[in-house]
């Protein structure tokens, strides 16, 4: 029996990544609503909804953020780039 431990390990990981990844997904829709306000404050302003100088901003706070959890900048940078276009695209959506 204890060598088969290393499966049921591996199951109770599998079964945490189940529980987090939902808790991931609720954030990004938090994070969309934010940014449907956000797109709403532009859009009455008439102000532009890429401010590249913004998401250098973010890239530089986020892969910052990442090296405290061993994280690589390459996947940070892919995965808030990913995040920023869902953003722009739900306040693009606004118009």
């Amino acid at each position: 029996m204890w060598r088969d431990g290393w499966k049921l390990k591996l199951l109770i990981e599998r079964k945490l990544i189940d529980v987090l990844d939902p808790l991931m997904m609720r954030l990004l829709g938090w994070r969309m609503k934010v940014c449907k306000g956000i797109g709403k404050i532009k859009l009455k302003h008439n102000l532009p909804i890429h401010v590249p100088e913004r998401e250098k901003e973010i890239l530089k706070k986020r892969q910052q953020q990442a090296r405290k959890f061993n994280l690589s900048d390459k996947a940070v940078r892919i995965l808030a780039k990913a995040v920023m276009w869902e953003s722009k695209r739900v306040q693009n959506g606004l118009a």
